[in-house]
């Protein structure tokens, strides 16, 4: 039998946890601003907003940039629950656009058969692409489609923490608004549970983390 997934855990995973065990602070410590940094480092994106999953992730997300009732959102025929639940959440809804038979990514020529044919009136706030197993999207080609409409782009990069497109890492947010990971144990990386959403825009970082933090800010300027 193949299992799902199963995660490597090894003694130095251990000595941090314990190390944030013994330390003042379980949750919302430095040790979340550092993880922060180091995955915008990584991936080369300008902001990071940690959560608590990555259906989180994309729940903020989709609020940032402004989905709501009366909106939709699109995303692939074939992925996770949670990258059409983040649009129902909302209040939006939510249709597909069907996938390529071979990468199970976003069909180039469906999604611009789907343009086409909507009623510019009836057109996505935004659109989910999820980097099916980790396989890049054709980003460029989504972005070239959906920029015209000024639809948003929302990268569920949940199983693509460390891939590349054009010598990037998936991440830099090159060609999307947001891109969004998850940290849960079949993931790339584990925190147990976890996410975090990626931009390059401080105007959505802004957002994001006021909304991950239940609108409590320390900073002056914005309360």
């Amino acid at each position: 039998m193949i299992s799902y997934g199963k995660q490597s855990i090894d003694q130095s995973d251990i000595d941090s946890v314990v190390s944030v065990l013994k330390s003042d602070f379980l949750t919302q410590g430095k040790q979340v601003s550092i993880f922060e940094q180091c995955l915008t480092d990584y991936t080369g994106s300008k902001y990071g907003v940690a959560v608590n999953s990555g259906t989180s992730a994309l729940h903020i997300a989709c609020l940032a940039l402004g989905v709501g009732k009366g909106d939709s959102v699109w995303a692939p025929a074939i992925s996770f629950v949670a990258s059409s639940n983040c649009a129902l959440y909302c209040g939006a809804d939510i249709d597909f656009v069907d996938v390529d038979t071979t990468s199970g990514n976003i069909d180039i020529e469906s999604l611009l058969e789907k343009l086409n044919k909507t009623d510019k009136q009836k057109l996505p706030k935004a659109i989910v692409v999820v980097h099916m197993a980790g396989n890049p999207c054709d980003l460029e080609a989504i972005y070239n489609l959906v920029q015209p409409f000024n639809i948003k782009i929302i990268e569920d990069a949940s199983h693509a923490l460390g891939g590349e497109y054009k010598n990037k890492k998936i991440g830099s947010c090159e060609f999307s608004d947001i891109t969004t990971l998850s940290f849960h144990p079949v993931k790339i990386i584990t925190t147990g549970e976890g996410g975090m959403s990626l931009t390059n825009s401080k105007v959505l970082s802004d957002k994001m983390r006021l909304l991950a933090s239940h609108g409590i800010t320390k900073d002056k300027n914005i309360m």
